[in-house]
């Protein structure tokens, strides 16, 4: 017999299966489309962080030429 812990083991080792092809449902697609605040037309101006974290993306980028990441 096996005890709880062997079984709890067991069961986080398992690969979570989940389709995302599958279509939500319609009510969930109405109910989240809707309700949402009223949002200004204009953008905030950029932060100071920006031009830092946009050449890091790119340097990371180029690290990984055609791939995914």
């Amino acid at each position: 017999m096996a005890s709880s812990d062997d079984q709890t083991t067991t069961d986080a080792a398992a690969p979570a299966t989940t389709n995302r092809k599958q279509p939500f449902p319609r009510g969930f697609l109405s109910s989240i489309g809707s309700g949402w605040a009223e949002r200004p037309e204009s953008l905030p101006p950029a932060r100071p962080q920006a031009p830092y974290a946009a050449a890091r993306r790119a340097a990371v980028s180029a690290s990984f030429p055609g791939r995914r990441l």
